[in-house]
């Protein structure tokens, strides 16, 4: 393994560019990004906190090209030039300034398939729930709400759906919506509960497949995971509770292992051929 020195604070976010020169960490208690060569596992470029955002960073993404980083705090979104960060420049002629800052993302950033777009979640005016936001990445898009009741999970409560260019997102009923995201108009919606039941854990990820074949959302008791198809939400089959409560899921690039990572410490990897 490689070890890419001290980490200034607890991990919270992590992310590859998409030829794996670089990994982009956040941390949960302070606002600086960290840019690693995970050739040399030396650091690359710290972009520190700045007037308007200097708590944890919650999440981070690359788009697809390699070419923009994105990343949410608390209420901040920020958008770079991400080879304009890794490059190597003096430190009297560099600057990290962001192409977008915005005080109105939290948490759950990605980039659509064709990295034109970027989704993220913010907080709702009562500050009690999440909203879902998705805009272009030009510097003068303007952002468009698209939900403002989802689901309390601030790490993978939506996603993009690769085959369809749409997006899901479950929303406090723990019902999974999918949406044009150019327009927010609404494609399809169906619940997961059965009638009369009630969820017994507050998070539910949910994760497409990359080749859009499959929905997986982690179910009710929070020890399962149910796969769905994503065009209809017909429930396909379950995998059976495990001890220990999920707190994320993965998918394989060729869509045909889904892994697993639980409360207790255990990651389970499935085989869905």
């Amino acid at each position: 393994s490689t070890i890419l020195g001290h980490l200034p604070a607890p991990g919270q976010t992590i992310a590859y560019t998409p030829n794996g020169e670089f990994l982009v960490c956040g941390y949960y208690d302070v606002g600086e990004l960290s840019i690693w060569s995970t050739g040399t596992g030396k650091l690359v470029r710290t972009i520190k906190e700045s007037a308007d955002h200097a708590g944890p960073t919650w999440a981070c993404a690359i788009s697809p090209d390699g070419q923009r980083l994105a990343a949410t705090a608390d209420n901040c979104l920020r958008l770079w030039d991400l080879p304009r960060l890794t490059q190597s420049v003096s430190t009297s002629s560099f600057s990290d300034t962001p192409l977008v800052s915005e005080t109105n993302g939290i948490s759950d950033v990605m980039f659509e398939p064709a990295g034109k777009q970027l989704a993220y979640a913010y907080l709702t005016a009562d500050r009690h729930v999440l909203g879902i936001q998705i805009r272009g990445i030009a510097s003068d898009a303007r952002p468009q709400i698209v939900a403002t009741n989802r689901q309390n999970n601030f790490v993978q409560g939506q996603c993009f759906l690769p085959n369809s260019a749409t997006f899901a997102y479950v929303d406090t009923n723990r019902e999974v919506t999918v949406v044009e995201p150019a327009s927010g108009r609404m494609i399809l919606k169906y619940p997961t509960l059965d009638p009369g039941d009630n969820s017994r854990w507050d998070l539910c990820n949910l994760r497409a497949s990359p080749d859009g074949s499959k929905l997986a959302m982690v179910t009710p008791s929070g020890l399962g995971v149910e796969l769905r198809d994503p065009s209809t939400g017909k429930l396909l089959y379950t995998l059976p509770d495990e001890p220990g409560s999920i707190w994320w899921l993965a998918w394989s690039p060729d869509s045909q292992r889904l892994a697993v990572s639980r409360a207790n410490g255990d990651i389970a990897i499935w085989n869905l051929q």
